[in-house]
């Protein structure tokens, strides 16, 4: 946002405050970089274990025990090459209703496909078994540092119950 009036003026001996010149900087960041909302609904994830879960209606259902993923790197909306490194991906915020009963599991996961390396979680799992209603948690920030080829990331979701809906989740995200 641009500033509606000058926080000091300055003749043309005068020397430049570091907080003025620190305020320009947040400002073009803040006009060029902006936090951008992508939401990924239920068309952007596909069955990763399990064979019980069904897209359809604008949300996925279950009928036994499944996980759904959802790769960052080709995500519909974001373009290619989706994530980035540069990219900080401010927030992952999930929006499920267990039905009352049983498990959601949410996680990040992150791997180098290129070394082979283990996949190591971003956001380590987070099991939920006692919300009712429609939840809207929200998982912590990363920044998306691995430079070149072969990065890997993933957001995933496992359910236990035919009860259980998922809805979809939105990333909070900024090219820095």
């Amino acid at each position: 946002m641009l500033p509606t009036s000058r926080n000091r003026t300055y003749l043309s001996s005068s020397p430049l405050s570091s907080g003025d010149l620190n305020a320009l900087q947040d400002m073009f960041i803040g006009s060029k970089h902006r936090l951008v909302e992508i939401p990924l609904g239920p068309s952007c994830w596909r069955q990763k274990t399990g064979g019980g879960g069904v897209e359809g209606d604008m949300q996925w259902t279950f009928s036994s025990t499944t996980e759904i993923v959802c790769d960052l790197l080709r995500m519909p909306g974001f373009g290619p090459p989706g994530i980035i490194p540069g990219t900080l991906i401010a927030s992952v915020t999930w929006s499920y209703d267990r039905g009352g009963v049983g498990t959601f599991t949410r996680r990040a996961r992150r791997r180098n496909i290129l070394t082979a390396a283990a996949a190591t979680d971003w956001i380590a799992p987070v099991s939920d078994s006692t919300s009712s209603g429609v939840v809207n948690p929200i998982d912590e920030p990363m920044i998306v540092t691995q430079e070149g080829e072969g990065l890997q990331l993933s957001i995933e979701f496992t359910f236990t119950d035919p009860a259980n809906v998922f809805y979809g989740a939105v990333l909070g995200v900024s090219r820095l």
